[in-house]
C-alpha cells in the first residue's frame, strides 16, 4: 500500500458552531412510559421496563433509527423503574431500581433472552448514575430509602468477563439520586440530581450523548415542576451553551439513546397532569463542534501513534469505512476546522504540520457514514 502525504487545503480558522434541531420520530407503541432503563447495542437502542399507567411493566422495546420503528423483545423477568442500564461487548445490562433492588440482568440480543448475573454489592437502591467505559459498567449513588433518603455516593464497577463487581471512587460532593449521565470524548459526566441537603440541580434530566459533546435537556426543577430547556456541554472547553428547548410532552424520567453518532430521547411524566407519555424525538446536530483534551481516543477510530509529529503515518482501521475515497477533516480542540481534503483509495494519511494541541480526525464516506477519532500533536512537532 502506497503512503500518501495527503494534500490538504489550509482553511482560514472558522468556528463550526454546532446547530441543534429537535425532530419528532415514531412514538413508542404504548400509552406512555416513565422511569425505564435503556442502553444501546450495535445499531439498535433498547428501552426496558419502567412504569405505565401507574404500574411497573416488564416490556422491552427495541428501536431501529434507520427505519424509525419499535419492536417488542423478550420481557425482563423482574419489572422496575429508575433502574440502571448499560451495554458492554454486545450485551445489555439492567441493575437496581424501584422497588429497592440490587439484582443484575444481562440481555442477549441474538438469543433475545435475559440471564441473571452477580448481584450489585451495594445497598439496594434506585435513581443511580450509570454508564459503560472501557469494557466495564459503572453504577453508583442513588436512593436507598424514601424520598428523604438515605442518599448514597458510593460507586461500583462491573466486569462482565469475571461476572463480578468491585468498589471504585465515590461520586464526589453531596450524596444524591436522580442524576443524569452523558458520555463524550471517552469520559462520563454525571449531572444534577436531588442532593442530600434536599436541593435540586435538575433531576432525571434527558442526557443526550455524541462522540465529542453532550446535551442536558428537560427534567424537574427545584420547584418540583417539569422544565424543558436544553444546554450543550463541551468537555474540552468545560462550558455550557443554550440549545433549543425540548419540544416534547415531558422528558422528565424518560429515556435517551445514542446510536451511531445520533441521539434520541423522549417519553416521561408530567407532574402537574399526572400523565405519562410516549413521544420520541431526535436531537439532530449539524456541524462538527469537536472539543477534547488529553491522550487516547473518542468516537470510532483509534489513532496511533499518539501523540503525533509532522510526517508520522496516522494508523487506524480504515477497513471500518471500506476501500473508497474518504473526505477528511481535522478539527482543533476549540471546534475550528483547520484542514480539509480527501484520502484516495489504498492510501494512508500522513500527519500534517500543526501546532501543539488536541485535534479531531473526521473521515466521511460519500454516503455520509462518518467515523471520528482524536489525537495529540506533540510539542516537538517538526522532524
Amino acid at each position: 500500500m502506497r503512503i500518501l502525504a495527503i494534500v490538504l487545503s489550509l482553511c482560514a480558522p472558522a468556528l463550526l458552531a454546532a446547530q441543534f434541531e429537535w425532530q419528532q420520530r415514531a412514538d413508542l407503541p404504548t400509552s406512555g412510559l416513565w422511569g425505564p432503563s435503556f442502553f444501546t447495542i450495535g445499531d439498535k437502542g433498547y428501552v426496558v421496563s419502567g412504569c405505565t399507567d401507574g404500574s411497573n411493566v416488564t416490556n422491552v422495546w427495541m428501536y431501529d433509527p434507520e427505519i424509525d420503528s419499535w419492536t417488542a423483545r423478550a420481557p425482563i423477568p423482574v419489572p422496575r423503574r429508575f433502574g440502571a442500564g448499560f451495554a458492554i461487548n454486545g450485551k445489555g445490562y439492567v441493575a437496581c431500581g424501584l422497588p429497592h433492588a440490587n439484582d443484575l440482568w444481562e440481555y442477549d440480543p441474538v438469543a433475545d433472552s435475559w440471564t441473571s448475573r452477580a448481584d450489585f454489592p451495594g445497598a439496594p437502591r434506585y435513581g443511580t448514575h450509570y454508564f459503560a467505559l472501557n469494557g466495564k459498567g459503572y453504577v453508583g449513588s442513588g436512593n436507598a430509602g424514601t424520598a428523604s433518603g438515605p442518599y448514597l455516593s458510593d460507586m461500583y464497577a462491573y466486569d462482565p468477563v469475571l461476572d463480578s463487581w468491585s468498589s471504585v471512587a465515590d461520586l464526589p460532593g453531596l450524596a444524591r439520586y436522580g442524576t443524569s449521565t452523558m458520555t463524550a470524548s471517552g469520559r462520563a459526566f454525571v449531572f444534577g440530581g436531588l442532593m442530600s441537603n434536599q436541593q435540586h440541580s435538575g433531576t432525571y434530566a434527558m442526557a443526550l450523548s455524541y462522540p465529542w459533546d453532550g446535551v442536558i435537556a428537560a427534567g424537574k426543577s427545584g420547584a418540583g415542576v417539569n422544565i424543558y430547556d436544553g444546554f450543550r456541554y463541551l468537555p474540552g472547553n468545560n462550558d455550557w451553551t443554550a440549545i433549543p428547548d425540548y419540544p416534547g410532552e415531558a422528558g422528565w424520567v424518560g429515556a435517551t439513546l445514542a446510536v451511531n453518532g445520533r441521539s434520541f430521547g423522549g417519553l416521561g411524566y408530567i407532574l402537574a397532569e399526572n400523565t405519562d407519555h410516549n413521544d420520541w424525538w431526535e436531537l439532530v446536530k449539524e456541524g462538527e463542534g469537536v472539543a477534547e483534551v488529553g491522550l487516547g481516543y473518542a468516537g470510532s477510530l483509534i489513532i496511533s501513534p499518539n501523540p503525533l509529529r509532522a510526517g508520522d503515518i496516522m494508523n487506524f482501521d480504515r477497513a471500518l469505512l471500506g476501500d473508497e475515497v474518504l473526505d477528511v477533516s481535522i478539527i482543533s480542540v476549540e471546534g475550528t476546522q483547520v484542514l480539509v481534503g480527501r484520502l484516495p483509495k489504498n492510501q494512508r494519511l500522513t500527519c500534517p504540520g500543526l501546532v501543539e494541541g488536541a485535534y479531531g480526525l473526521i473521515l466521511r464516506r460519500k454516503d455520509g457514514v462518518t467515523m471520528t477519532g482524536r489525537f495529540i500533536i506533540a510539542e516537538d512537532n517538526m522532524r
